[in-house]
């Protein structure tokens, strides 16, 4: 059964916004925990205190079989909802976990950053060989946004290790309006270059900010770290608003996202690895444009229903 405590107090820290969906056990358990409230305030308490009051010379306590009876009846009702709770939980067993989809357009994106490389062995190389010499093609294009440079620029980041990032954003670019990028302190110096590219892809109308993680095998930190940013740091959008792309980065990096995502109202995305995102025929290099990456599935989202997923992400100070 979860913990009733670390429940509760993850229930209010995110408030009762109404727009974020409880799960059953949840709300099992705030119902069990008032009852169990009724049952002190109103019926045990004052009980407690006439007969106190009693034991030391005053009057007998008015209404006290009734009172009895009404504590017991509010703590077997606790005690009954969370024993309903425990079946659920038990009943419900495994995280329902949904059918791959394309995703939809989100206004947030969290994606990891890679350390960057300009292409995967024995495949297409980009011309930009470091990551210096790819700042500086971005930067120019951010001053002329000439759309042939953009489509050059474009077609040579697809070759390199940071093209599931520009298929990422440049697909939710027409609803985007902010980015988490992210980085460790091996990737903190490819921050520049994707905020640059997110400002590029969207037409200035997203805008960018860091998500260091100090530790990149940390599973449980970085997990920590990502779900504090979906509790405290969304502003004006909401969980179901922002989307998790798990593509770029280490394995343990997408790990930790993943955990921090597993709840009902946050979805993840990815980047399928056996779709090409060039193709090279007769010797001539061919990027798939947006709307190939979009009709071959390559994109695909995920999104589960857990009832108690923070349960595995302990509370800080818990």
């Amino acid at each position: 059964m979860p913990n009733a405590k670390l429940s509760l107090l993850d229930l209010f820290r995110r408030g009762f916004d109404p727009a974020t969906p409880r799960t059953t056990v949840e709300i099992l358990v705030f119902l069990a925990t008032f009852a169990a409230y009724e049952a002190f305030i109103h019926e045990s308490a004052p009980l407690l205190g006439g007969w106190t009051g009693f034991l030391v010379g005053l009057s007998k306590p008015e209404q006290a079989p009734e009172r009895l009876f009404g504590s017991i009846f509010y703590v077997a009702l606790a005690t009954a909802i969370l024993l309903t709770a425990r079946v659920f939980q038990q009943w419900r067993g495994r995280t329902q976990i949904g059918s791959a989809t394309v995703p939809p357009q989100m206004q947030g994106l969290i994606v990891n950053l890679s350390r960057y490389s300009p292409g995967r062995p024995n495949g297409p190389q980009s011309r930009y060989a470091t990551l210096n010499e790819l700042r500086r093609e971005v930067d120019a294009v951010l001053q002329t946004r000439e759309p042939l440079r953009i489509g050059a620029l474009r077609h040579e980041i697809l070759k390199s290790n940071l093209g599931p990032f520009y298929v990422a954003v440049e697909y939710h670019c027409d609803s985007l309006k902010k980015c988490w990028l992210t980085t460790t302190p091996e990737t903190a110096a490819a921050y520049e270059v994707g905020a640059g590219l997110v400002k590029l892809i969207s037409g200035d109308r997203a805008v960018s900010e860091r998500n260091d993680l100090p530790d990149a095998n940390n599973v449980s930190e970085i997990a920590l770290r990502v779900r504090n940013l979906y509790e405290t740091k969304l502003g004006n959008l909401r969980p179901h608003d922002v989307i998790v792309d798990i593509t770029g980065g280490t394995a343990t990096m997408s790990a930790g996202l993943i955990l921090a995502s597993l709840s009902e109202d946050r979805r993840v995305q990815y980047l399928r690895q056996d779709v090409p995102l060039l193709t090279v025929i007769d010797g001539v290099e061919t990027a798939l444009t947006a709307a190939e990456i979009v009709t071959r599935g390559a994109l695909q989202s995920v999104q589960t229903s857990p009832e108690d997923v923070r349960d595995v992400i302990p509370l800080k100070g818990h």
